[in-house]
């Protein structure tokens, strides 16, 4: 802390313990990267980091602390990057409006940080002009409540054009909400991510640089290193939730996304033809779902698609040939009883013959036993009024 000269302070992954919301950083006066992640560190976040007004990126992901995130870290002028990953604070609500003030916050890491909590789903929960340059935001394993926040793609960005103040849609490239518990439907307004519907937009955040590099799971199980964005897939993220209902066919408009996983939720209905529009779509995860109907044989056009699953659903119908279909295992069809072809050994021919005798024979049972109970109905009505007769004659006789 007497370091008054220090521009750059970087102690990650090590085992360096300490309460650091004891230590004084308002000396750091010149201090523009701290990256104290990965560490074994406790306390709060530390209040006096608020003082150096040079910060730019901020790292304590990877740590044991715990309390509320200061509000005096909105009025940081300059920070960009802030990772507050795999610690235990609380009210993320409160949070979440404090760093939505901050003008310049481009990359933000919540991953496992808040837990059991609400999240806010009203669209006025923060104002339409928060969040100006957010582009990643990552919300995963924090085991959070309600639905998929419509303030999200509620948030707008202002820029001059031509002499004239346009207002587009939030930037966001990354938006991760895996291992949550949410539920509700996934939000049509999803498509007016700008940045993932414009490819001068997405071509111009692609040449950003972090200020730090990022050291978190994005999709998969092990952890990636990334320097800059173009490195970065973009993707939407809402594996391991409750969510239900249809998936938005505006979904297709997000022509720029690369990775899309909705696994593990609870969607019905169909997969949309239209996503043969996602040109750029590298990996696409549905699996886990109650989604019915047959694989849209438009998907043969996703050339950049090498990652595809849909296996445990209710899918049916012959599986897509051609393109990038012909390189997908087993693995990405299995539990659909429905679908047929190479790839699984069964002929489409036996599987269509099969739909169709299962449905005839469903049809015919469903005669008999209407035939059986009409029969049945009509003998115990005649059987009724011959007991009722003879009972009647019976007493009679007997008066």
């Amino acid at each position: 802390m007497n370091c008054t000269n220090l521009i750059k302070l970087i102690l990650r992954f090590n085992y360096l313990e300490s309460n650091i919301s004891a230590l004084d950083f308002s000396r750091l006066s010149r201090l523009q990267i701290l990256d104290l992640g990965y560490d074994n560190f406790t306390g709060s976040f530390p209040q006096s980091i608020c003082s150096c007004k040079s910060l730019t990126a901020i790292r304590v992901a990877g740590n044991n602390l715990t309390g509320r995130i200061s509000s005096k870290v909105a009025a940081l002028p300059s920070l960009s990057y802030l990772a507050l990953s795999y610690n235990t604070f609380s009210n993320v609500s409160e949070a979440i409006k404090i760093l939505a003030v901050s003008k310049r916050l481009t990359v933000l890491f919540l991953t496992q940080s808040f837990y059991d909590e609400a999240l806010p789903e009203e669209k006025s929960f923060i104002r339409p002009d928060r969040f100006k340059n957010l582009q990643i935001l990552s919300l995963r394993g924090c085991k959070l409540r309600g639905e998929v926040p419509a303030w999200l793609v509620n948030m707008k960005k202002n820029h001059r054009h031509n002499s004239r103040l346009v207002r587009n849609s939030a930037i966001l490239v990354l938006f991760n909400l895996l291992h949550n518990l949410l539920t509700g439907k996934i939000p049509p307004q999803l498509s007016r991510l700008h940045a993932l519907v414009s490819e001068k937009d997405a071509t111009k955040l692609n040449q950003t640089n972090f200020e730090l590099p990022i050291f978190d799971v994005i999709q998969k199980t092990t952890y990636l290193q990334f320097n800059w964005m173009e490195s970065l897939p973009s993707g939407i993220y809402i594996k391991g939730n409750s969510i239900t209902d249809s998936i938005p066919v505006e979904l297709s408009q997000l022509r720029n996304l690369q990775e899309l996983d909705l696994s593990e939720n609870l969607l019905s209905g169909s997969i949309p033809p239209e996503f043969s529009n996602l040109t750029n779509l590298e990996m696409l995860d549905l699996t886990q779902n109650n989604l019915e109907g047959e694989i849209p044989a438009s998907l043969q056009s996703l050339h950049f698609l090498s990652e595809f699953n849909v296996s445990y659903n209710k899918l049916e119908g012959p599986i897509p040939t051609g393109g990038q279909f012909d390189t997908f295992t087993e693995y990405s069809y299995i539990g659909n009883l429905g679908l047929c072809g190479q790839v699984l050994q069964q002929s489409c021919v036996h599987s269509s013959i099969g739909r169709t005798r299962h449905k005839e024979d469903a049809k015919s049972e469903s005669s008999y036993r209407k035939l059986f109970l009409d029969g049945f109905s009509i003998g115990f009505s005649t059987v009724l009024t011959t007991v009722l007769a003879i009972t009647g004659f019976c007493l009679w006789n007997m008066l």
